[in-house]
């Protein structure tokens, strides 16, 4: 057997492993004749068309020659644009600068690896997303988990650890965990890291454009951007686009264009989505926006409230992200499949995404939900639910 087909026996053998284990992913277009309750499309700015409006809008003044960068933005990729939007969403999160990368997998990695060093010590939250974890991984510093928001399991990992005076300390969380849909207990963190010297850094993808008056997120919300040392806001979830802002204190921001090689050696977004992403943080503090959000949040405290009354376990959720949790795989798959079969566009996350024995439906709720959606739904899961005992 020559190497390539010895290689695919091996992937195939592992591949029935998942599919024997309910773990096999494959790629499923969006339904849009469906009821939304999978997409990260929080505000709704791609479902009503918003981010199309003001598509069409950019092409008619369009004026640049081209369209595409031409390079990163060390070499020939770099326009005044660049500047004007990492500036102009510095000044929305209130922090001292802004640098804008691909996506949050690349920011969260490339921000990371530049920043860490095999030396220092990474005491993530047991629930981050897989990003951090990866970034932290090809760091080479030493990663400790604590359990998920408890500040007190933190505190006894901090002091059983022995940096010298070269080491720095890190502490990782979210603004929303993905799955879990809560918020971490920044004011804790903040006395932990004050008191032990950590430098604390956050994801806010969950939460830029979805928390606080004008969508500045959880930590501007809260007025605490002076206080964390990297804040990150992936743009995929309710800003409806791609990319995402790293901010910091101004000399991180050199340092990254100096060192983060997801920057480097990235050619630069396209110059057309610039200005669509400028388009975008002009509008989040809009009425209209905020009008969105407040829906989102009544919305979100209905659902919760009503599936708490029929019994369904939604952990500690506080936010737009709500799981309900049936700890069985199999069960999971079963119930997702019958809510499609039900008109409704659902997500079942099972192991490795979140934990074993905690998988769940993932509910997502939007401003183009309406309530009359989601009591449909809970109707529907109370059924299928009944059926199943």
């Amino acid at each position: 057997m020559n190497a390539q087909k010895k290689l695919l026996e091996i992937l195939k053998q592992e591949l029935e492993t998942r599919k024997k284990n309910h773990l096999f992913r494959k790629l499923t277009p969006l339904d849009n004749n469906k009821i939304d309750f999978s997409s990260n499309d929080y505000l709704g700015l791609n479902f009503d068309g918003i981010l199309n409006q003001f598509l069409q809008e950019i092409l008619t003044l369009y004026k640049e020659k081209t369209v595409g960068s031409t390079g990163s933005r060390l070499i020939s990729g770099h326009r005044t644009i660049y500047e004007k939007i990492e500036n102009l969403f510095s000044e929305f999160v209130s922090t001292d600068s802004a640098l804008l990368f691909h996506s949050g997998y690349a920011a969260n990695i490339s921000t990371i690896y530049a920043l860490l060093s095999p030396r220092d010590f990474a005491f993530v939250d047991r629930l981050c997303h897989a990003s951090i974890l990866d970034g932290i991984r090809i760091s080479g510093a030493k990663k400790i988990y604590f359990n998920h928001n408890d500040v007190n399991h933190l505190e006894e990992q901090l002091k059983k650890i022995q940096p010298n005076s070269k080491s720095h300390l890190w502490i990782f969380t979210e603004a929303v965990f993905s799955m879990d849909g809560d918020f971490p207990p920044i004011e804790d963190l903040l006395s932990i890291a004050n008191q032990y010297h950590c430098n604390l850094f956050i994801d806010e993808a969950h939460s830029i454009g979805i928390i606080g008056n004008k969508g500045e997120g959880f930590i501007a919300k809260k007025n605490l951007q002076k206080n964390i040392t990297i804040t990150t806001y992936p743009l995929g979830k309710a800003p409806g686009m791609m990319g995402c802002f790293v901010c910091g204190n101004s000399i991180i921001k050199d340092y990254l264009i100096n060192h983060a090689r997801g920057f480097i050696y990235s050619t630069a977004q396209p110059i057309i989505l610039i200005y669509l992403l400028k388009k975008i943080i002009d509008y989040l503090p809009t009425y209209e926006a905020t009008q969105r959000r407040l829906k989102v949040q009544k919305l979100s405290e209905y659902t919760r409230k009503i599936l708490k009354e029929n019994d369904f376990d939604i952990g500690n959720s506080q936010s737009h992200i709500i799981p309900i949790i049936f700890k069985e795989e199999e069960k999971v798959i079963s119930i997702t499949q019958k809510l499609r079969e039900k008109n409704f566009n659902i997500i079942g996350i099972r192991p490795p995404s979140v934990p074993k024995h905690t998988s769940r439906l993932r509910l997502n709720i939007h401003a183009h939900n309406t309530k009359e959606e989601i009591d449909q739904f809970v109707e529907e899961l109370v059924k299928i639910r009944n059926l199943s005992c």
